[in-house]
């Protein structure tokens, strides 16, 4: 469902009431096959056909009617309850369990329009479950989550009142907030080998080999100060630009964002992602697998100091 979510703003600039220029109609094309290309390049007919048919089965029965979609109903209905048969039917039947049938599509002067996605079954289940998640739950909880900031502000003194001879820990919404390891690579699988850091020479390398994918695009001033190799003081001792790097700290949703510190407390990056082959870590840590990605303060210093200055940043911290 994720993925099919991807493709509402093609559906949007050939069913919009203002036209859309053709310019920009293929732009987003490009943009689709490099994330159609990035799915199918990790997924599993089967898994997912199972899990999508798990997950239909826990929420019709598990959510009140007012949370139900039309299509939902309707689709259901029509095969009498009979959830393995709707499931095995709708993914055989769809352009997008299919990956070259829609690099195909996406690749098309689209002639027919834009029905091959409108009048797929499990584009119409996707979209119609996330209008009704946007009118029925999501407005209505921000809504209460506004009511409640100035209430949990009263908690909080409360709390701090009640307990104030007590060291109290933060509120971490459970999930793992403060976690330690060291920086190094790891072999995830056979004949695979992860150095500890990547540079912006990988960078690079993929925007020359991914003309057409928007998710290695570099921006021209990115190119020339690559070509100039214009590093300034954060350059390593080899003269390159390190980009990110590995560590064996376990982390987890949450820890995105969270500041990466040494020994000595100073900030030397951020987190931001995990390996997908130790994703599992979450019930189940491999210390020979599980690896969190870091963005080198060094590349986010040169981004704010050659590509984008921002000086008035330099002027609150001290670099070492």
């Amino acid at each position: 469902m994720p993925f099919i979510g991807k493709f509402e703003k093609l559906v949007a600039m050939y069913n919009g009431r203002k036209p859309v220029k053709e310019a920009s109609q293929r732009n987003e094309s490009k943009r689709l096959i490099g994330l159609t290309k990035q799915f199918f390049g990790n997924w599993s007919y089967e898994i997912d056909r199972k899990t999508f048919r798990n997950m239909l089965v826990r929420y019709y029965e598990g959510m009140p009617m007012k949370f139900h979609t039309e299509v939902m109903e309707k689709i259901i209905k029509q095969y009498g309850g009979d959830i393995e048969k709707l499931s095995q039917d709708l993914f055989a039947n769809s352009i997008f369990t299919k990956q070259q049938g829609l690099l195909d599509f996406l690749e098309s002067d689209k002639a027919d329009g834009i029905k091959v996605i409108t009048e797929d079954p499990l584009y119409q289940l996707s979209i119609n479950y996330y209008r009704v998640f946007v009118e029925r739950i999501s407005r209505q909880r921000g809504a209460w989550q506004v009511k409640m900031l100035p209430l949990y502000k009263i908690f909080q003194e409360g709390m701090l009142e009640m307990k104030r001879d007590q060291v109290l820990y933060p509120d971490a919404n459970g999930s793992l907030r403060v976690s330690y390891g060291t920086v190094r690579g790891c072999e995830p699988e056979d004949g695979l080998s992860y150095r500890y850091y990547t540079t912006m020479d990988g960078m690079y390398d993929k925007y020359l080999n991914n003309p057409d994918d928007l998710e290695y695009f570099l921006p021209k001033k990115m190119r020339e100060l690559y070509q100039k190799q214009d590093y300034g003081r954060y350059a390593d001792k080899e003269g390159r630009l390190r980009v990110c790097f590995l560590t064996d700290a376990h982390t987890t949703s949450g820890n995105s964002g969270s500041a990466v510190v040494n020994a000595k407390g100073e900030l030397v990056g951020i987190n931001f992602d995990r390996l997908w082959q130790g994703v599992a870590s979450d019930f189940c840590y491999d210390e020979n697998i599980c690896r969190n990605i870091v963005v080198d303060i060094r590349y986010i210093l040169f981004v704010l100091e050659k590509y984008a200055p921002f000086s008035y940043v330099f002027d609150e911290i001290c670099i070492e």
